[in-house]
């Protein structure tokens, strides 16, 4: 029996690896922006805790018709790499901070816009996956648990990550960088689960279709022949 469990669970954890990984390091940009303080730090919580439940409300209530939701976790994985890019730019926000007279709606305003739109990404991606996964022939419902349980598994290797390799040996781009080419592996990887998935389906209806009709399947099979001399 074919699965797509254990790819769904490497996903997972590459996900979530990225996720805390962006997390970390848009909180070490936005301290050199806003400065160092219990406010901004709350700023960047806020934003990316606002992003991950209104992602995650969508995912909720938008329904998939002609696209599968492995392309929609690929698409949605995309989506925070595009989001991402921005905060690199943030010495020069910071700069035209300086330059407004750090005017406090501003101060408010930073982390919402660079935090917000990868974060409402984010919390698509693996409400989507969960159900992806339950259209999986071997699809019990423990696999939403292991799901989950990676993904945050996955989170803390992002943080470790970051701490430990990341800021020290990449800097802060580098780092960044690197948290976006994860999402772009999960994008690809999951994009090449939705070919894989359409392949399936299509060879399961043709199999279908032939024990409900087994004498359309052997008319098909011998006007397919080569004819013979």
């Amino acid at each position: 029996m074919k699965t797509v469990f254990p790819a769904a669970l490497l996903l997972a954890f590459v996900s979530g690896g990225a996720g805390l990984a962006h997390q970390i390091l848009w909180t070490r940009r936005l301290v050199d922006v806003l400065g160092a303080s219990a406010g901004t730090f709350s700023k960047v919580i806020g934003a990316f805790f606002v992003g991950l439940a209104l992602g995650s409300w969508l995912a909720s209530r938008v329904g998939a018709n002609r696209i599968s939701f492995w392309k929609i976790v690929a698409l949605a994985e995309l989506g925070v790499a595009v989001f991402a890019l921005p905060a690199l730019f943030s010495p020069a926000l910071g700069n035209w901070l300086v330059s407004a007279g750090s005017v406090e709606w501003l101060k408010w305003l930073l982390p919402l816009l660079l935090v917000t739109p990868p974060a409402v990404a984010m919390g698509l991606v693996i409400p989507w996956m969960v159900r992806a996964l339950a259209l999986d022939e071997g699809f019990v419902p423990r696999h939403t648990v292991w799901l989950y349980a990676v993904n945050t598994l996955g989170g803390v290797a992002g943080i470790a990550f970051v701490v430990l390799a990341g800021l020290p040996r990449l800097g802060l781009n580098g780092a960044s960088l690197a948290a976006i080419g994860l999402n772009l592996l999960v994008a690809a990887a999951a994009f090449a689960l939705s070919l894989s998935g359409r392949s399936r389906r299509k060879e399961a209806q043709i199999f279908q279709s032939e024990i409900d009709n087994p004498q359309s399947a052997i008319n098909q099979s011998l006007m397919s022949a080569p004819a013979r001399a």
